[in-house]
Parts: structure tokens; sequence; C-alpha cells
């Protein structure tokens, strides 16, 4: 285009630009489909990670839901049971060396006072 106005008088394309015209009009033709299948392949891509996201968001929501289960059990469970926690594994062991040291020293005061 300036090249068509610096040589006016031997210009290859006159003032109404036709040629140019032509030109980037089949240049917008070929480029609007490539523009809408990248944009189809991203569309694609963010339903995939969309669903993705919907799925995660789910299992999240029913893990919760089944801790507020849990947890109003709890809540509402009676509290009839007082007795301290049971041992588990090794404790009975230690419980019996316990009980053992303590009667030995019950019995060292007692016959001591």
């Amino acid at each position: 285009m300036v090249l068509n106005i610096v040589l006016k008088d031997k210009a290859f394309d006159a003032y109404p630009f036709i040629l140019l015209n032509l030109v980037l009009s089949c240049i917008a033709a070929v480029q609007a489909p490539l523009i809408m299948m990248s944009q189809n392949r991203q569309e694609a891509k963010d339903r995939e990670r969309a669903e993705n996201d919907f799925k995660v968001n789910l299992k999240s929501e029913l893990i919760i839901d089944d801790l507020h289960r849990k947890m109003d059990l709890v809540l509402r469970k009676p509290k009839e049971d007082k007795s301290p926690p049971r041992s588990f594994g090794t404790g009975g062991k230690y419980k019996s060396r316990a009980k053992k040291e303590h009667r030995f020293f019950v019995e060292k005061n007692t016959s001591a006072g």
C-alpha cells in the first residue's frame, strides 16, 4: 500500500486497493477455520478439566458428608461408658508390672509404719 502511494503514476494497485482487499480477504478466509479449530481443541480441554474438577469436588463433598455423619454419631452417643480407654497390644504387660510395684510399695510402707 505504501509502495502504491509512493509510486503514484506507476502504481500496480490504484487507490481503492482492490488487489490488497482481495489478498486480505483470502488471508482472513484461511485464518478463520484455523482459529475456530484451535478454539474447539481448547474447548475440549476445558471441558475435560471441568469434568475432572466436578468429580474431585463431588468426591470431596461425599467424604465431608460422611465425616459429618460420623461426628454427629459421636456427639449423639450416650455418655454411659465412663471407664478408661482399653489398652491394646503390650499395655497389659505394663499394667501388671505397675500393680506389682504398687503392692510392693504398699507392703513396704505398711511394714515400716
